[in-house]
């Protein structure tokens, strides 16, 4: 059975990512266009390899890679 995970609506768009370990963070820009306004949202992972391959697949569907 699939469990499903809670949805958490997100506005902006995604700008970067960052690993630290096992942790992927995900930072968007702000929805409204204030440069100071961000807006970073963090996964836990199993492993730091898992963090990555997670992160790149938001860089590409974002087209940022």
């Amino acid at each position: 059975m699939i469990k499903e995970s809670a949805v958490i609506p997100m506005k902006g768009s995604l700008r970067g990512i960052v690993v630290i370990d096992n942790i992927l963070q995900l930072w968007y820009s702000s929805p409204t266009g204030d440069s100071s306004d961000v807006c970073i949202q963090e996964l836990t992972c199993i492993n730091n390899a898992q963090a990555n391959v997670i992160g790149e697949m938001h860089l590409r569907v974002w087209n940022l890679i």
